[in-house]
């Protein structure tokens, strides 16, 4: 699964200056500036991603992190690359086969026992032919899932996928009889569905605010906080304002070009983590001028990725080599190992007199005119384009920057491929480091075959088996998924298929005191309020 994050900046449009004061003043009213001890039985976060309903069906992406709290999956994501027992122990037979075994002490909110009806119920509303799930397309692999015991579930797939544990690691489970009874609209403010999770509804405005409460009656560790409110703040100057009114515990996504601002705001600091995401320079490797594979090696050559982090990123994030962070490599390759391959793959560093004489052998040596779009709801991409658009004038080439609204973007990029250049900001939801080469590279996700996250539509049958044969590996083979892994990147380096820019750092901004345990950009895939914690000197 793949989730694009200039999307998720369309929750971050510009409003109305009226209504981002309104906004802030009310998030500030909450509280004042505050440097004091921190208390973290009532926590206030600043989320950047609306949840659509409490319900399996509106998981996506960052929102996993508040509905898994309530809808709790019968597995959890770890740190590791890896997934955890949470109501359910995991094990794989074989290639297609994952087995759950339910633990039986785990019950409802509302004290019913959670049951494999429950859970296969919770998997085939992701299955039905008329599915409105975010999670439908990775379950379209799935052949079937059966109750082989009074306590075990047992999902077959089609084809092998290392990566399916990590979709179960977003399905939340729900009580069948009582989400079948709510009908449409179930996981709506006055339709709520009962999940087994740590915590429940207590006030949930859509667009706004959720408010949840621990339950007291859950079968595992409650947690610290008894109460979590979470705000959707799509504004940045009122997300700002907020955070430093000392009226929240901590905000997530923070904007790097504002870090600064957060850092100095008083009795706050920024923290960072690896983050699965990179900004691309994206063209169509199938039209003219940029099917011209030494056109591309020329722009990739002639870019300054070093200026562009300084200026946009203000250095927190650095250049990228790759489509795939290094960071996000170490459960299938050692760090030896990674640093040799990220030396092999940087064959086409910043020089712009080898961009030069690149550019002499293509079919365009004196250059040309071309347009760069990019999302009007991404500041962050503006910026780069005009970047890049100055970097590539001594080559000859005149890049015209182009921002467009974001409908007409999201169309033209990722529908209909129809886009000229574009400055992309592509994520992936899965933590596994093919995720990211797999929906870019992959030919069965190019518009042709009926896909669309393959936004180049890069077309590579040696790609395709490579990709085919990692997916189909066992996690535990970690030295062939290295290799396999090492040429895939390779193959998209060697043809300039993609130009990746830069990897920005994942940021928040949290109370003083406070310890965010493996914080890092997928911390929504996990039991994040856990991993939250403070030093003594900071508790009241």
């Amino acid at each position: 699964m793949v989730h694009i994050n200039h999307k998720r900046s369309v929750l971050r449009r510009c409003v109305p200056a009226v209504i981002a004061a309104a906004l802030s003043a009310s998030l500030i009213a909450c509280g004042t500036a505050d440097s004091g001890p921190v208390n973290l039985s009532t926590q206030t976060w600043l989320v950047p991603q609306d949840w659509g309903a409490i319900d399996p069906l509106k998981v996506s992406a960052t929102n996993v992190g508040a509905i898994m709290l309530v809808l709790e999956p019968l597995v959890v994501a770890n740190t590791r690359g890896g997934v955890d027992p949470n109501l359910a122990t995991q094990t794989m037979p074989d290639p297609t086969t994952y087995v759950y075994n339910l633990r039986k002490d785990a019950k409802f909110a509302d004290g019913n026992p959670v049951t494999v009806d429950d859970v296969v119920y919770s998997f085939d509303i992701h299955r039905a032919p008329d599915s409105t799930s975010t999670l439908s397309s990775p379950f379209e692999n799935v052949t079937t899932v059966e109750t082989t015991a009074d306590d075990q579930v047992t999902v077959k797939l089609a084809e092998p996928d290392v990566q399916f544990g990590y979709v179960v690691a977003q399905v939340g489970i729900v009580e069948k009889s009582v989400r079948e009874q709510l009908g449409d609209g179930a996981g709506s403010p006055d339709k709520p569905n009962v999940g087994s999770g740590p915590y429940i509804v207590d006030t949930y405005n859509p667009g706004a605010l959720l408010i949840l409460k621990r339950n007291e009656n859950y079968w595992g560790p409650k947690p610290q906080a008894e109460k979590l409110t979470l705000k959707l703040v799509t504004d940045d100057s009122a997300r700002s304002l907020a955070v430093q009114s000392g009226s929240v515990t901590g905000a997530f996504d923070v904007p790097s070009a504002q870090a600064s601002t957060y850092d100095h705001a008083t009795g706050m600091e920024v923290i960072s983590g690896s983050n699965p995401s990179v900004m691309l320079f994206n063209v169509n490797v199938g039209v003219a001028p940029w099917n011209d594979i030494h056109v591309r090696r020329a722009v990739s050559r002639a870019i300054d990725k070093e200026g562009i982090v300084n200026a946009v990123l203000q250095g927190r994030g650095k250049p990228a080599i790759s489509v795939t962070d290094p960071r996000n490599l170490e459960d299938v390759l050692p760090q030896d190992k990674t640093d040799e391959l990220y030396q092999k793959l940087d064959q086409n560093r910043y020089d712009l007199e080898a961009a030069k004489a690149e550019l002499r052998q293509s079919a365009h040596p004196n250059g040309f005119d071309a347009t760069v779009i990019y999302s009007e709801v991404e500041s962050s991409a503006g910026l780069v384009a005009q970047v890049i658009s100055q970097n590539l004038k001594p080559l000859g080439i005149n890049l015209t920057v182009k921002s467009v609204p974001d409908a007409q973007y999201t169309d033209a990029v990722f529908f209909q491929h129809t886009a000229p250049a574009s400055i992309v900001d592509y994520t992936s939801d899965s933590p596994d480091p093919i995720n990211m080469p797999n929906y870019l590279s992959n030919s069965a996700q190019t518009l042709a075959k009926g896909g669309y996250t393959n936004i180049a539509d890069y077309d590579s049958p040696q790609q395709d088996e490579l990709l085919g044969e990692y997916l189909q590996t066992p996690a535990n083979d970690q030295a062939k998924r290295g290799q396999l892994l090492s040429n895939i990147l390779m193959n998209i380096a060697n043809d300039a298929s993609y130009i990746p820019i830069y990897n920005a750092d994942y940021l928040a901004a949290v109370k003083d005191g406070i310890s965010f345990a493996g914080f890092d950009g997928m911390w929504w895939m996990r039991r994040w309020v856990n991993d939250i914690t403070v030093n003594p000197s900071a508790v009241q």
